[in-house]
């Protein structure tokens, strides 16, 4: 079988068919002689997936942007850099889910413009092909920081495949480097901005005050809801760092702290760090009793924004979203005399692993850790409580205790 009518072509493979209702076939060259393996696909993208997938597994060094397929690229980066990293290996992270529309968003463009269809190399998307794209995802209503986002997740697997990694095969662990250099991608905002005549984003500036902030705990209707507010009150995580809360693995009762960076998840640049366990979320987690206290209909939960928009639009409250919450504890720890160094290590805005990891040791007990960033939050929830109609602080319950007939 020729590579003429091949229907795809990477890295001296090709795909074809023998009969038109079998299995698409890899076919390469062995010397002379063409050599085939059926894919057991019958489906043309599997296919392509299972011959990129092949070749990457193959040795070889790594190669100039003109010889490697993007779409080995982008599979390379999603293969081995998130889909090991899944808690439940079916179930791609929120995160994972956005990066693959906007790399499939990079393949329709290119494929569109590309002789080489789906094929295309690293090196067709150039500059000038990256301006297109940026004015086609302008002229799609995208504005210019949606647009940066975009094209910083190609950056990010450009520079993936440019560096040696150690991915797991059939015969074992190799060091695969799919490129020699990652090409420039234009990711800046305001270079974006002045091309497609677009306006550089502002950094969101609303801020609740704290009776707007008890309205919405009043209006809270589920209890999943009000436990992801009590422990982001009281932790000032992130969204996700508190979706995925386990109180099992991440609280320690004894030393009083938590540990919002789960075992298993890697450090980045939005940290997770290890804060004190104020008395209100020690209350709450005792009364709740759950391994995984924010749960709906007895499963986790990936995202909480349609839950917050149905209580914070009828408010008239529709900028307050679930990073609010991390924002409003930050505003209100000022106010309330909490010492910066504390508060930016309660936000986790530390420049070395090894600083979140061991401060709280370096205070001699665990009582001062984060001191003034602990007083503000409770004297923040002790005016809140003020304002709201519902309790915010956990019933008292006294340990049981047998009756006895007289």
């Amino acid at each position: 079988m020729g590579k003429r009518d091949a229907a795809f072509e990477y890295a001296g493979q090709w795909l074809d068919k023998e009969h038109p209702d079998g299995p698409w076939y890899r076919y390469w060259l062995e010397g002379r002689r063409v050599r085939r393996r059926s894919t057991g696909e019958r489906n043309l993208d599997r296919a392509r997936d299972a011959l990129i997938a092949e070749a990457m597994t193959q040795p070889k060094t790594a190669g100039e942007p003109t010889d490697i397929a993007m779409a080995a690229v982008f599979r390379h980066y999603l293969d081995t850099s998130f889909i090991p990293r899944r808690e439940n290996p079916d179930v791609p992270s929120r995160t994972e889910k956005e990066i693959r529309r906007h790399l499939r968003r990079v393949g329709a463009f290119m494929t569109a413009r590309s002789p080489n269809k789906d094929a295309y190399s690293v090196a067709e998307f150039d500059l000038l092909q990256q301006r297109a794209f940026a004015r086609q995802l302008h002229g799609e209503c995208l504005k210019p920081k949606s647009i940066s986002t975009l094209m910083s997740c190609v950056g990010a697997a450009l520079k993936y495949a440019a560096k040696d990694k150690v991915v797991d095969t059939a015969s074992g662990e190799r060091v695969v480097r799919l490129l020699k250099y990652a090409p420039t991608v234009m990711t800046n905002e305001t270079e974006i901005a002045k091309l497609v005549g677009g306006e550089v984003s502002r950094p969101r500036q609303f801020v609740p005050t704290i009776g707007e902030f008890a309205d919405v705990l009043d209006a809270i209707e589920h209890e999943h809801l009000f436990r992801f507010f009590m422990i982001a009150l009281t932790t000032w995580a992130r969204p996700t760092a508190v979706l995925e809360f386990d109180v099992e693995e991440q609280v320690d009762f004894r030393y009083g702290v938590v540990d919002l960076l789960k075992t298993g998840k890697l450090q980045t640049k939005k940290r997770r760090p290890i804060i004190p366990l104020c008395p209100t979320l020690r209350d709450w987690l005792t009364h709740w009793d759950a391994r995984h206290p924010v749960i709906w209909n007895g499963g986790p939960i990936r995202e909480i924004n349609d839950a917050f928009r149905s209580i914070v639009r009828p408010l008239g409250l529709g900028e307050f979203t679930p990073y609010t919450i991390r924002h409003f504890c930050s505003s209100e720890a000022i106010a309330r005399g909490a010492n910066d160094a504390d508060r930016s290590r309660m936000l986790g805005h530390l420049p070395k692993a090894a600083a979140a990891t061991s401060a709280w040791y370096e205070h001699g007990t665990v009582a001062n850790y984060l001191k003034s960033a602990v007083d503000a939050t409770e004297s923040l929830i002790d005016d809140l409580q003020g304002l709201c109609g519902r309790p915010l602080r956990a019933p008292k319950v006294l340990p049981k205790q047998h009756l006895r007939a007289i």
